[in-house]
């Protein structure tokens, strides 16, 4: 009987350590990152009155006979579940969701305690503490390297009041856009490139006359215009730097609406500069007769055969001006007995409408000139066709319209045009004469010369207008002025051989050094050589392409007369090029701001290889990126190229880096990394048919600033925020956990102390291995739940009572017993 009473002592001990439990538990139901515990019960040995025994013979097996002791309270149990997290509005708290557990130190990483309770603060010294002054353990952001790496080992973090950030000077600028390259580019253009009147070299001093100094290629090469590693620099009416003197493949030419002109090879204009006039005055001056009973007229004029019997000089007139249509030629009797053929060069698009090309077939009988009426022939060219070649025409001069004159950029037609408006137009209406067999319809190259008197030598055809000049001017319109006086040209050299492979005293006019090196500038032309000029254009076409209506519209522009030295010139329309501007901002070592400008403009396509787009790159000054000699005073700028495959992807570029110096105290020769993309790829620069656009521009580099705030991310990374607009990650906070939870030591003040149960911490950073993730501005509330707690203190309560009904019912029986000795 004193078994139970001791049975019931127990159990109302072990009941009131499971209330103490459960008290501790509510009491701490607002405790942020409390894990409930709970009491586990257990029985007492129990006193063996019988042994169990077995079974032996027909007597069967018993079983042990036991009383047992009572209970007891074996262990403790925390209860590690996740609590419920509790948004709040300091930046500063953290809850782990997941496993894990803060770090913190009471003396700088020596001793470590763990908790769930993320209520953190900065001190004064800016540590990062939790309510017990205990300074939170993590990683520190490298200076040198600017990271943070949670493989070294954990440190207190301190994040330093008035922290600031030291200026990042760029590094690497990140462009990405598309640049257009379609049929229509709307206002998204620029004017091609201006071009003067002068090939391969600029005239720097104005004089009109060629100096060593003034080549594109201080070597003397044989670079041109179409040279796009050498650079004419100006500054426009915006005090902008823009390029000049550079040839743009008219393959990609826009006329001024922003359409493409989208030449093919082939395809081009005629321009004539002049009306192509003869006059037949017949055998010595005396006039061309017909006899009255009527002889035949038989003559081939532009390739078209006139074949009719003819009475008077007004039925040879009238039988050409019938084939008019066809040739493009009109006659008219002129001082009664001579015959005048004009053609104004306007109508037509093929070589049979255009200038004078006759000669006598063989049953002709009208005597034109001296010759014998069935051999005469004789030309007067003032057009030529103009052709566009996407493999780099070279045009041939002669005076022969047959000769086409191929041209590839805007360089090649501008000198085309003016070398044919120089040198090989028959201004004066002199005939010159050339073989054709009789009979035939062919006639030879070799060309006689041919005066008003039928006086025939062979001599070269001298029939100029050096004045002439046809240049591209900042519109970009082509523009023609005729100039009174004499222009300076290479075979005017006081008769020696126009070479650039010599060397010669700088200053001296560009000779032969072997047969005068010391040769002064002199001009060996003295003749004015000025006549009018009558500019017509038209479209081309022939058996194997078609007219280009939109080339022909461009240049028509330029149709009309221009007197000696007119103050005005015929200009065509505006001639355009794709284009596109990139600005952004960028940063020295001192942190002060500066723009840098690229500029694109398409400038050559081929089927093969894509398109290819001109880059100048800018800075404004006093800043200098470009320290070639060759610069002059245009430092601020480089020029190079982007190119694009035919699907539209980036393949190649340049320049590829800049070097940068202020001029401003900041550190020279800062090397700039310009990334278009990559090659071959579609995540840079693009050139599609679709507007041109510039989707981003990334630097690197930032001005100075201050810390003005602070935030925390997923993985624990305390990001500040600077008064410059950059944020960086400043600290991490670290996280550890256990094998077993349940062994760590309640420490008080919210935290735990590893024990030998528990096993040793492992530290790393939230959301790896089965660490879980950080909310920042969130705490993690208590996981008492109070509707349990309740329940259990009903339990125990219970529990309680019952066991002392124990004791007082083994009192009372111990009562009767002692009633039985009485």
């Amino acid at each position: 009987m004193m078994r139970s009473l001791w049975s019931g002592v127990s159990g109302l001990q072990s009941h009131q350590i499971a209330m103490d439990v459960e008290g501790d538990n509510i009491a701490n139901v607002n405790t942020a990152g409390y894990k409930y515990s709970r009491a586990n019960f257990s029985d007492l040995l129990s006193q063996t009155s019988k042994p169990a025994t077995a079974p032996e013979g027909e007597l069967g097996g018993k079983n042990a006979m036991q009383v047992g002791l009572g209970t007891q309270i074996i262990s403790t149990q925390q209860i590690f579940t996740q609590g419920s997290l509790q948004t709040t509005d300091v930046w500063s708290d953290m809850a782990i969701q997941g496993e894990g557990f803060f770090v913190v130190s009471p003396d700088g990483g020596l001793t470590k305690y763990y908790t769930r309770n993320g209520a953190f603060t900065r001190d004064v010294l800016g540590n990062f503490v939790d309510s017990n002054g205990y300074i939170v353990q993590g990683w520190m952001r490298d200076e040198d390297t600017g990271t943070i790496d949670p493989t070294v080992p954990v440190t207190n973090i301190n994040i330093e009041p008035g922290l600031s950030m030291p200026a990042n000077p760029t590094t690497e600028i990140k462009y990405k856009g598309n640049l257009n390259t379609g049929e229509h580019i709307g206002t998204q253009s620029a004017a091609i490139y201006s071009l003067d009147s002068n090939h391969g070299w600029f005239d720097t001093a104005g004089n009109g006359i060629l100096t060593a100094d003034k080549l594109f290629a201080p070597t003397r090469d044989a670079s041109t215009e179409n040279d796009t590693s050498k650079d004419t620099l100006y500054m426009d009416s915006k005090n902008q730097v823009r390029l000049r003197e550079r040839g743009v493949d008219m393959g990609v030419i826009y006329d001024e609406n922003g359409d493409a002109l989208n030449l093919r090879d082939g395809q081009g204009i005629w321009v004539s500069y002049a009306d192509a006039k003869a006059v037949f005055a017949g055998n010595n001056n005396a006039g061309i007769t017909v006899a009255q009973n009527g002889e035949p007229l038989d003559i081939n004029i532009n390739g078209i055969d006139i074949r009719r019997t003819v009475q008077n000089l007004s039925e040879v007139v009238a039988a050409i001006n019938d084939f008019s249509v066809q040739t493009g030629v009109k006659a008219s009797v002129i001082n009664g007995n001579q015959i005048q053929l004009t053609n104004q060069n306007n109508l037509g698009t093929t070589a049979t409408a255009k200038n004078i090309k006759i000669y006598a077939n063989a049953n002709n009988k009208i005597k034109f000139d001296g010759q014998a009426a069935d051999k005469f022939s004789a030309a007067v060219i003032t057009a030529y066709q103009y052709t566009y070649s996407s493999v780099g025409g070279v045009a041939t001069h002669s005076y022969d319209d047959g000769a086409v004159r191929q041209f590839t950029t805007t360089e090649d037609l501008r000198e085309a045009m003016q070398q044919d408006a120089r040198k090989y137009i028959n201004y004066d209406g002199d005939l010159l004469a050339y073989d054709v067999p009789q009979g035939g319809t062919t006639r030879s190259a070799a060309l006689l010369w041919v005066d008003k008197d039928n006086a025939y030598t062979q001599a070269a055809y001298n029939n100029k207008n050096d004045g002439v000049r046809v240049t591209v001017n900042a519109q970009g319109q082509f523009e023609i002025n005729n100039p009174a006086g004499d222009a300076f040209n290479e075979d005017d050299y006081n008769g020696n051989t126009f070479t650039k492979g010599q060397d010669a005293t700088a200053g001296d006019v560009i000779i032969d050094a072997t047969i005068d090196p010391n040769a002064k500038p002199e001009n060996k032309n003295t003749n004015d050589d000025d006549r009018i000029v009558t500019i017509a254009v038209t479209a081309l076409s022939n058996d194997i392409v078609n007219t280009n209506t939109r080339m022909e519209k461009a240049f028509s522009n330029l149709n009309g007369s221009l007197s000696i030295g007119a103050s005005t010139g015929k200009t065509s329309s505006a001639l355009k090029m794709s284009a596109h501007s990139m600005t952004t901002e960028f940063y020295d070592s001192l942190g002060s701001k500066h723009e840098i400008t690229v500029e694109y403009r398409k400038v050559s396509y081929s089927p093969e290889n894509g398109t290819e787009w001109s880059i100048m790159v800018t800075v404004p000054e006093p800043g200098v990126i470009n320290l070639d000699p060759e610069a002059g005073a245009y430092k601020n700028v480089v020029t190079g190229n982007i190119r694009f495959g035919t699907d539209g992807s980036l393949i190649g570029y340049s320049p590829s880096t800049i070097n940068y110096t202020a001029n401003n105290g900041s550190a020279a020769g800062q090397t700039i990394s310009l990334n278009f993309g990559t090659l071959g790829g579609f995540d840079g620069i693009t050139s599609y048919d679709e507007k041109s656009n510039t989707e981003n521009i990334a630097q690197d580099g930032y001005t100075g600033g201050t810390l003005n705030g602070l935030r925390i991310d997923q993985s624990g990374k305390i990001i500040g925020s600077f008064t410059n607009g950059h944020s960086l990650a400043l600290a991490q906070v670290s996280m550890a956990t256990f094998t077993n939870n349940n062994g760590l030591e309640k420490l008080g003040g919210n935290v735990w102390g590893e024990t030998a149960n528990s096993g040793a911490p492992v530290i790393g950073a939230a959301s790896t291995g089965s660490r879980g993730k950080i909310n920042a501005s969130t705490l993690e509330m208590s996981n008492v739940d109070l509707s349990h707690a309740f329940t259990q203190l009903i339990v125990i309560q219970r529990g309680y009572q019952a066991n002392s009904k124990t004791i007082t019912t083994s009192d009372n029986m111990l009562n009767t017993l002692l009633q039985l000795k009485q």
